[in-house]
């Protein structure tokens, strides 16, 4: 009976566990609801207007910032394990102007496969200090900075480590470490010998800086990673590396001793890790972070370890007697549940939920959400030996999703991004694995925003925050390092993104302002600040934060902190809890600002952000008043804008460029890309770049052939985004630009090949225009994953030459597995001819076996319905590429039979004669003309005329036109081969061209072909005026053409015809486009007579004949009518015109002495110093135009055009005053 009433008793009191476990969860739920939730957040401006909450809007801006600069570290190609896991950044005020400065450690260069530094190299490797332009722009100060490129860095930390005022450097190396010390103007000088940090050189990965030991000085803690040799017994390819895809395992190398070197003062560290209790020699360190976690105000210490090896979290039990320091780090790991062997790379620690305790994200690696750590210490006074409990509240709290699972994370920074009292969080991703279609990089990621909504209870997806240009998912990268400061002191946090072998990304905080705030830099110039509590006061409440530098992967944010403040309050009080016990309060301080504190209790200001207005620039100004051609001439001497011996003159031309681009409309526009051509890449392509976002079509395929004239690596993943373009011709430029790139070996080495994909997708596109473009992109690029996509449109395209241009790029691409769908593609007749062609010319270089026997069928063998076919393909594979891959004999070969019966005029085989005469005439065989001058007598008609045709098209005659019995064919035949002729480019004979003008059908063709061409030898053409029946129409030919004619065969200008011929004034007009000589030049007293006719036409005519004219006598009329004051001014400047053109050695002389006195001709004599001047007599005329402020800007500019082609001199030199 016991036992039967068992099972239900056990299943009754289930049942009743159940249901209270259920009721228990729905009070909690009720009674304590969440405080913050954290959606995963992308990146879309459309979305982003929902109640109660402040959008988050970075936009991508290192180009606007002039922060172009990219972290490389590779030996050709990414081979191991060093190599994927840079770089790092630090943010620092180095030269203590208030305005932080970015410390960008950009990895050691290019290196040869054992690690010899590659020659090629060193400009572009190490580190690289940015200095602040007051908020606007970063300039590069590394050369003057004494800051060290030659190590192969990893990451930095900063502090005052000498506590003399100033920030100083710790970089971390593979190799020695190096400790900078700054000598307060930004100037480093190294002090690792001095500070004895050159011992046991390891592989050092992160370093984190705390007073540890309350004794006013910086202690560091650096993390160690592997014991790592390339090429050891661990093989690469065991680990991911050496031409595979697959991830690096550290664990599979020992790992290296963490080490902390203890500040003595007077510049003297001392290395105790293991006395003090944090050396984890088995942890393969990859990053460490100082945290107050318990609120005893003593710093801990979390250090993240990478697969293998677990984190730790060592509790600081230290006492300000520097006699008792030993083992006084105890570790809590399991107690505060951090340990995880999976692999970290990151923490980031903040209050997330403002209970007033520290709560902790740790990055994690793919297949693992970020780790989000809440602290319930709560706000409760600390006690003696109380613990704070770290939960892990991930999934709970909204930072896991299974979408995000395949995300691997590096840095991580917690920070109030939209300023609402709550921190969010932003990590960046990014897999260590090498992109197969790329070996320089390793696979891209898009980063991760986690936006905290505080308490609201509301689980709906957030909108995306982000701005559309930024970091979608459509543009992922390969983030390590992520920093955060307010770089323009908006009071919005920026964040900066190192990217492993690739250019860093600046997002500026654009987030609309909601809250007042103020920001807090604390200085206590000789005991370190670090670890001091900041009380935020007269607010609704009481915030604290802890003053800590804010350690990450490789990298350290700014220690500066950030207070929203409630209520928009214009002041507010600042306590601050100093480390060695002293307290100041700081009344009334402005919001709105940051500010620094020190430690006597006084404060000051730190700078805001300036604006200048580029357009009150006078070269703008300049600008605006000239004419429209005026302005496109001054946007196409930008070289000249301003002086370019001065160091700064690219970025000078680039801002002036940047201001015109926005003030102008499309042509100014198109004028200013254009002008890019002229400065180097880093200072072009922010105009470039703003280019390709504009919506016209015209500016975007503009900006793309400025990208493939720059060449610049930044402008890879641009490219790729616009293959997404709304515009089929913008996307068909942009394939077309890889094309180049892929084409020209040296053109942007390390990142052309990351376009791969795209261009496979396109050739998905729905314009057959843009699948070619994309189909020869592939085909330079070589790559084997585009061989599948290409055979599906070789054997699937309704297009013939998308098939024939798939054939050709999986010939040129030279894998295997294109053989079959190259053979599927070209079985049975009919075919088109050309797509055979290619296909045979892709199995030749496919080294295909059978490819002679298939040539043969096709060339040979086809049925003789197919015959045309056969001798087109011949054709194609004789021409273009053809003619590289297959040799002459080796197509001939198969038409043995049918150039045979040619050379013995075997006429039986008249279905063949044409096909192969042409076929011939493509080969340029010596033979080939003797062949066809037979053939033009052929019985055949269709074979003469055919012989002809050919002959016209590829030869000329070597005698005259009857040797080809041209004068005996119909009209039509005459017409068609005179046709082919000009199009060859045929010089007639002069008695051929009579003959032809004989004729009127021939004759309307040879003058067509002329107006178009032109012809040097009209004017001999023309004879004799007085018989000549086309002298009116070849005299009108001359008198339109622009290169000059050979002279005349006959005087045109003889007493009779200048008395009665109606011709005589369009000979004139003629002979001013021969060469002049006595015998065939008009009379002086003629041309004088002219003069006196009250036609201006006659008038000008004639002074352009006594300019040209090769007498004396000629000259001296022509200085007579420029220097006669009774004459019309505008004969007198016409004639002083032609004098300087004709270059009469008086021409500019008397421009000289006209342009210094007014005069009616005043003008026109310095528009012609202008033009033709050179001498520095009359330099000295156009400089005093072109300074002359009351001259219109467009007769200035005039001035200052043609002064700068004489002098080096600038623009602006000539605008100053």
């Amino acid at each position: 009976m016991y036992l039967s009433n068992t099972p239900k008793k056990i299943v009754v009191s289930l049942g009743a566990l159940i249901l209270l476990a259920m009721v228990l969860a729905l009070a909690v739920k009720l009674i304590a609801p969440p405080k913050f939730y954290l959606p995963p957040a992308e990146i879309n401006p459309s979305n982003t207007n929902h109640k109660n909450q402040t959008p988050i809007i970075f936009s991508e801006q290192s180009l606007q910032w002039g922060l172009i600069v990219a972290h490389r570290q590779s030996s050709k190609k990414l081979t191991d394990i060093r190599e994927v896991t840079g770089g790092g950044a630090c943010i620092l005020d180095a030269d203590g102007d208030g305005w932080e400065d970015i410390l960008i450690v950009g990895g050691s260069g290019e290196h040869r496969f054992y690690g010899r530094s590659a020659w090629w190299s060193k400009s572009h490797a190490g580190n690289s200090l940015w200095r602040n332009k007051q908020g606007r722009q970063f300039e590069g100060i590394t050369h003057t900075s004494g800051i060290p490129t030659a190590k192969w860095p990893m990451g930095c930390a900063t502090a005052d480590f000498d506590n003399d005022g100033d920030k100083d450097i710790f970089i971390t190396n593979i190799g020695p470490n190096q400790l900078l010390l700054n000598d307060g103007t930004g100037k480093f000088v190294d002090g690792s010998e001095m500070a004895g940090m050159l011992d046991n050189p390891s592989w050092s990965t992160s370093a984190a800086v705390a007073d540890y030991n309350g004794d006013g000085m910086v202690d560091i803690y650096v993390t160690n990673y592997l014991q790592f040799q390339k090429g050891s017994l661990v093989l690469e390819q065991h680990s991911g590396y050496a031409d595979s895809y697959s991830a690096f395992d550290p664990s599979l190398y020992d790992s290296q001793a963490n080490r902390l070197y203890s500040n003595k003062g007077n510049l003297k560290f001392v290395e105790n890790a293991l006395s003090v209790g944090v050396e984890d020699s088995n942890g393969r360190g990859q990053s460490a972070l100082w945290l107050d976690i318990n609120q005893d105000n003593r710093p801990d210490l979390l250090v993240l370890n990478s697969r293998g090896a677990p984190n730790r979290l060592f509790i600081n039990n230290s006492t300000l007697n520097p006699d008792k320091q030993d083992k006084i780090f105890r570790e809590d790991t399991a107690i505060y549940r951090v340990a995880s062997a999976s692999g970290a790379h990151s923490a980031t620690a903040d209050d997330i939920d403002n209970d007033g305790d520290l709560d902790i994200v740790i990055s994690s690696p793919a297949g693992a959400p970020p780790k989000l750590l809440l602290n319930s210490y709560g706000d409760r006074q600390p006690k003696e030996n109380t613990k704070s409990i770290l939960s892990d509240m991930t999934w709970e709290l909204g930072v896991a999703s299974n979408a995000k699972l395949y995300q691997h994370g590096w840095g991580a920074v917690l920070a109030d991004f939209n300023n609402d009292f709550f921190a969010d969080l932003f990590i960046g991703n990014g897999a260590s694995v090498v992109n197969m279609d790329s070996p320089y990089a390793t696979v891209a990621q898009p980063d991760s925003l986690w936006i905290n909504r505080g308490s609201q209870q509301t689980v709906d997806p957030y909108p995306k925050p982000f701005a559309k240009s930024v970091f979608t998912a459509n543009q992922p990268s390969p983030t390590r390092a992520v920093v955060s400061a307010d770089f323009n002191h908006d009071g919005n946090i920026d964040v900066l993104t190192i990217q492993n072998n690739d250019f860093v990304r600046l997002l500026i905080n654009q987030s609309p302002a909601q809250q007042s705030w103020i920001g807090i830099e604390l200085d206590s110039h000789d005991y370190s600040p670090l670890g001091a509590r900041v009380h935020l006061k007269g607010t609704d409440s009481v915030t604290a934060k802890r003053y800590f530098a804010k350690s990450g992967y490789l990298s350290q944010s700014t220690p500066r902190l950030h207070f929203a403040v409630a209520n928009n309050k214009p002041s507010v009080n600042i306590e601050v809890d100093w480390p060695d016990g002293q307290r100041t309060l700081h009344a009334n301080l402005d919001t709105g600002l940051y500010w620094q504190l020190k430690r006597d209790g006084t404060q000051r200001a730190l700078p805001s952000k300036k604006t200048t207005q580029i357009t009150t620039d006078p070269l703008i100004q300049f600008f605006l008043a000239l004419d429209t051609e005026a302005q496109i001439a001054f946007i196409q001497s930008a070289q000249r804008f301003v002086d370019r011996q001065k160091s700064n003159w690219q970025t000078n031309v680039a801002n002036l460029l940047q201001a015109i681009f926005e003030i102008g409309d499309q042509p100014l526009k198109l004028a200013v890309i254009e002008a890019t051509y002229q400065l180097s890449g880093e200072f072009a392509l922010p105009i470039v770049k703003t280019a390709l976002d504009q919506p016209q079509k015209q500016l975007r395929l503009s900006a793309v052939k400025a990208l493939k004239h720059l060449e610049h690596e930044l402008s890879a993943r641009w490219l790729i985004e616009l293959t997404k373009d709304s515009d089929p011709e913008v996307r068909c430029e942009v394939a077309a630009t890889f094309e180049h790139f892929f084409a020209e070996e040296e053109a942007m080495i390390k990142h052309k090949r990351l376009s791969i994909p795209a261009l496979v997708r396109l050739l998905d596109d729905s314009d057959q225009t843009v699948q070619i473009c994309a189909t020869r992109a592939l085909a330079e690029a070589e790559s084997y994953r585009a061989v599948m996509p290409l055979a599906h449109k070789l054997s699937h395209s309704k297009s013939d030459d998308v098939r024939i241009n798939s054939a050709r790029a999986l010939g040129l691409i030279r894998h295997q597995s294109a053989i079959d769908p190259l053979l599927k593609a070209i079985q049975g007749f009919p075919q088109d001819s050309v797509l055979i062609a290619h296909s045979l010319i892709a199995l030749k270089r496919l080294n295909y076996a059978e490819l002679d026997r298939l040539l043969h069928s096709y060339l040979y063998t086809a049925p003789q319905k197919a015959i045309g076919q056969q001798f087109a393909i011949a054709t194609e594979l004789l021409s273009g590429e053809g003619d590289a891959v297959f040799s002459h004999n080796a197509v001939l070969s198969h038409f043995a039979k049918v150039t045979q019966a040619l050379k013995q005029q075997a006429y039986q085989h008249g279905e063949w004669v044409v096909p192969t005469l042409r076929l011939l005439a493509k080969l340029k065989l010596p033979e080939t003309k003797t062949y066809l001058n037979r053939y033009i007598t052929h019985p055949d008609k269709h074979i003469a005329m055919a012989s002809l045709e050919i002959l016209a098209r590829n030869y000329q005659p070597q005698q005259d036109l009857e040797s080809w019995h041209f004068y005996r064919q119909p009209v039509a035949v005459k017409l068609n081969l005179l046709g082919s002729l000009l199009a060859n480019g045929y010089r007639a004979k002069i008695n051929d061209m009579q003959r032809l003008m004989a004729q009127s059908q021939t004759r309307q063709l040879l003058i067509t072909h002329i107006q178009q061409q032109g012809s040097e030898q009209l004017a001999v053409l023309v004879g004799d005026i007085a018989t000549n029946h086309w002298a009116a129409e070849l005299l009108q030919l001359c008198i339109a053409q622009k290169a000059p004619m050979l002279k005349p065969t006959h005087n045109w200008f003889t007493q009779d015809n200048i008395k009665k011929h109606p011709l005589i004034l369009q000979a004139l007009a003629c002979w001013l486009k021969t060469p002049a000589t006595k015998i065939t030049s008009p009379p002086i007293n003629w041309l004088v007579s002219l003069l006196h006719k009250d036609d201006h036409q006659q008038q000008f005519v004639a002074l352009q004949a006594l300019a040209k004219h090769p007498s004396h006598s000629a000259d001296q009329w022509l200085i007579r009518m420029i220097k006669d004051r009774s004459q019309q001014p505008l004969l007198r400047r016409y004639a002083l015109e032609q004098a300087v053109k004709y270059n009469k050695i008086y021409g500019l002389e008397l421009a000289f002495t006209l342009a210094k006195k007014p005069s009616a001709v005043q003008a026109a004599a310095i528009d012609l110093i202008q033009t033709y001047g050179t001498a520095s007599k009359y330099r000295e005329i156009l400089v005093g135009r072109a300074q002359n402020p009351q001259l219109a800007a467009t007769q200035r500019w005039q001035a200052i055009a043609a002064l700068l082609k004489q002098t080096d001199h600038s623009i602006m030199d000539y605008l100053s005053p």
